[in-house]
């Protein structure tokens, strides 16, 4: 790691006991009951780093050989073009994962980097321990499995759609096209987006001040209502 962590633990006691459901639970850890994960963690070896805002995960380069899951925080997967300007691949938060589909596949060397956008904890389990039955034969190691395969389709689902995205040719389309999406999936014209303006152009791939005037053009046609990261379709 390039960056200097705030700390470094293996999974407390009590991290991840009884009490109301982390909302991540319901993941990665679908369909594992409460009460069996202290002991899942530990035979995957879970660790826990915490990293201030700002500071980078991994780096493009880099070898990883854990998965990640954000137990609090915010994650942005970035790549840095030929001219230096960075690119938003994705922007996650506490409950997802990132990394599992290149540590799976092998890579050697990462081809994006992971940025803290804030205060964040991520939890690291070894890759595997993931994919092998340990001695002890798990009851809940098989739904691990089945889940972590899961949760990289639809990493490649979202991946077409940010395909579907980028090969929209103007700035007005690729605003509508993620507008729509984020519409369908919190299924209702009202809705919040993760993205600052200044993360919404680099999501998009387009200039700040482009954004900008396009949504204003927008908005004054009434095909959409909008304050700071709030939207409404019309």
């Amino acid at each position: 790691m390039q960056q200097k962590l705030r700390h470094s633990e293996a999974m407390p006691k009590n991290r991840m006991g009884t009490g109301k459901k982390r909302e991540f639970i319901m993941r990665l850890f679908e369909g594992i009951e409460e009460t069996d994960l202290q002991a899942m963690l530990k035979c995957l070896n879970a660790v826990q780093k915490s990293y201030y805002q700002g500071e980078m995960i991994f780096l493009e380069g880099e070898e990883i050989t854990s998965a990640c899951l954000i137990v609090k925080g915010k994650v942005q997967l970035i790549k840095d073009d030929f001219e230096g300007n960075k690119v938003i691949l994705s922007e996650m938060r506490e409950g997802e994962t990132f990394g599992e589909a290149y540590v799976f596949s092998g890579l050697k060397a990462i081809p994006i980097s992971a940025l803290s956008v804030e205060d964040t904890t991520v939890m690291y389990i070894n890759f595997n321990r993931i994919i092998t039955m340990c001695n002890s034969a798990c009851t809940f190691h098989r739904k691990l499995i089945e889940n972590t395969i899961k949760l990289i389709a639809n990493k490649n689902i979202h991946l077409s759609g940010r395909i579907e995205l980028l090969s929209k040719k103007t700035i007005r389309e690729r605003i509508l096209f993620y507008l729509q999406s984020e519409k369908l999936k919190n299924k209702n014209s009202e809705f919040e987006i993760p993205f600052s303006r200044n993360s919404l152009a680099e999501y998009l791939c387009a200039d700040r001040s482009a954004l900008s005037r396009e949504l204003c053009n927008l908005r004054n046609e009434k095909v959409l209502e909008f304050n700071k990261n709030y939207f409404k379709l019309m």
